[in-house]
């Protein structure tokens, strides 16, 4: 006869056969793996015996059981020998959580010896055999996660463009080897960086210079646990804008939390050029700054949702430290353009700020200048700087001096002609469309009763019931060299 279980065949083990009143017995040595076995018993030519209806011959063993560890903590490729009941040689398998140990020995059926897989922080060891594991839960606990080094610039362009706008985190016992890593925090956000590691057959002793593999790199600065595995992961900053900056990495063992902060700043604006450099004191002219490290919007998907960021409420442009440029716009990294506000003065330094930092380096051929006021009427004699009138003693000479003015404070435009001249006044710099005043005009924000809405409403000085209302903006005319010009809201002005 012949004697299986499962796929094992027990025929040697057969013994204590016997015939007692006709009736046939032998035993067996149960001996198998898995959940369920069928018992199969063969005679002559492999002919198989049919058992009775009343015989039960499905036979399970038992699932793994382990005992004890000879060791619960440790490194990788540390020895570990299992203690427990069950193995079976060959059909044994062990785990570390996910990871295989590639190296199992069996000792017995109530021991086995393992080599430690890679892991972080903690493994649960599960021992299978066949479709059998164990239940009970053994902890094996990996060293504890230690970061080195940060190695990185501490300050970056707004748009990222290259390896400098990388960090690099170096340490040991960090689970790269698992794709595993610790929670890295920038701006608030957990990032997922790109895992390698350094073992110490990697670190070239004849190549201490080459700094393009970072193992050979860590030697050459000195790393003292060059000769050890290392974690390395690659890491990647954003294009954004600001400073102080945080990098952020906590690594969570059960309860315990160890945080690391290291600070960075993105590369303050730099001025290179502008459009033009002087305009006059009533502004509106259009002006293009190139640079760098403006607000990166190039970096921006249209398919994404981009309503949180503020790049544009966390920058600006102004005309030395009193007058902040007009509808803004930030095309890019390295342009701009905004509408120059109106003011006075000479030789302003034009200041970009972005994100709390502010353009330090501007060259004298950057300064702004608003043009010089300027009489339109006849002289005598004329120097470089001087204008010269001749009058009688008497004191019979009159000399007009027509006004345009805006007052930012106030947000009010003041026109006069002193001459008892027609004063124009258009929408914007809409020239072909304008409206006459016989009298000096004063326009400031109003309240338009046929649009409800608030518009700019212009009245003579002598006649303030008499309104025209302008829809954004407005221009007067004193004369063609003389106009004034002023915005609907102050704070754009």
């Amino acid at each position: 006869i012949q004697v299986t279980n499962g796929e094992i065949d027990l025929t040697h083990t057969i013994f204590d056969q016997k015939s007692i009143n006709g009736v046939d017995s032998f035993s067996i040595k149960a001996s198998s793996y898995g959940k369920i076995n069928i018992i199969k018993v063969y005679y002559l030519n492999n002919l198989i015996m049919k058992f009775g209806e009343d015989v039960d011959n499905d036979f399970s063993i038992s699932e793994p059981i382990i005992t004890s560890l000879s060791k619960s903590s440790g490194f990788y490729n540390d020895v570990v020998t299992i203690y427990g009941n069950n193995f079976y040689n060959g059909e044994t398998k062990v785990y570390f959580s996910e990871k295989e140990c590639q190296t199992v020995e069996w000792v017995s059926n109530k021991e086995i010896i393992v080599t430690a897989p890679h892991g972080y922080l903690y493994a649960i060891v599960k021992v299978q055999v066949g479709d059998s594991t164990n239940d009970e839960e053994f902890k094996f606990n990996y060293g504890v996660p230690t970061i080195d080094k940060v190695i990185y610039h501490p300050q970056i362009n707004t748009s990222v463009t290259d390896y400098i706008d990388n960090f690099v985190i170096v340490g040991r016992n960090l689970g790269s080897y698992i794709n595993e890593q610790p929670d890295i925090y920038i701006l608030d956000s957990v990032i997922t960086c790109d895992s390698y590691f350094c073992s110490e057959d990697e670190f070239d002793t004849e190549d201490e210079e080459n700094q393009s593999n970072i193992c050979s790199h860590l030697k050459k600065i000195g790393y003292q646990h060059y000769n050890e595995l290392i974690d390395i992961f690659y890491c990647s900053f954003d294009s954004f804008i600001g400073k102080n900056l945080t990098i952020d990495i906590e690594i969570i063992d059960g309860t315990q939390v160890s945080n690391k902060t290291y600070l960075y700043s993105y590369f303050e604006p730099y001025v290179e050029s502008m459009s033009l450099n002087q305009s006059n004191t009533d502004g509106g002219l259009n002006i293009t700054i190139d640079g760098y490290n403006f607000p990166p919007f190039e970096t921006l998907s249209p398919y994404y949702d981009n309503s949180d960021i503020t790049w544009l409420e966390e920058s600006n442009v102004t005309i030395g430290s009193n007058y902040t440029c007009a509808l803004t716009e930030f095309f890019n990294s390295t342009q701009l353009n905004c509408t120059i506000p109106p003011g006075i003065g000479a030789n302003h330094t034009i200041v970009v700020f972005v994100g709390q930092q502010n353009s330090s380096l501007v060259s004298q051929e950057y300064l702004f200048s608003y043009n010089p006021p300027a009489l339109n009427i006849s002289s005598d004699k004329e120097s470089e700087d001087k204008v010269y009138y001749r009058a009688p003693t008497n004191g019979t000479v009159q000399f007009i001096i027509n006004e345009c003015n805006y007052n930012k404070e106030t947000n009010t435009l003041t026109a006069k002609n002193n001459e008892h001249q027609f004063i124009f006044c258009s929408n914007g710099d809409d020239y072909n469309h304008k409206f006459e005043f016989n009298q000096n005009v004063i326009c400031n924000k109003r309240y338009d009763p046929e649009t409800s809405l608030e518009s700019i409403g212009c009245s003579m000085e002598q006649n303030p019931d008499y309104v025209m209302f302008f829809d954004r903006s407005v221009r007067c005319y004193i004369d063609d060299k003389t106009s004034c010009f002023m915005n609907i809201s102050s704070s754009s002005n």
